[in-house]
């Protein structure tokens, strides 16, 4: 186990890791964890995993919503 705060700090903008969040975590029945959710109180930020180990579609976006306009 390791201590991503100064790290992570590091690359937040704004006040990263000064206050304390909450954090929720669901792991299945295989030790994999499925869904992470971090609150404080002005922002919630969910992240689901699904289809792990499955052949992913990425495709890229269209060059009019790219910052790089490529």
């Amino acid at each position: 186990m390791f201590d991503a705060a100064p790290t992570a700090t590091a690359r937040a903008s704004g006040g990263g890791w000064k206050r304390k969040v909450q954090l929720a975590v669901t792991v299945d029945d295989d030790g994999v964890i499925r869904h992470v959710k971090v609150s404080s109180p002005q922002l919630t930020q969910t992240t689901e995993y699904v289809d792990l180990g499955e052949p992913q579609v990425i495709e890229r976006p269209p060059p009019d919503t790219r910052a790089d306009g490529r």
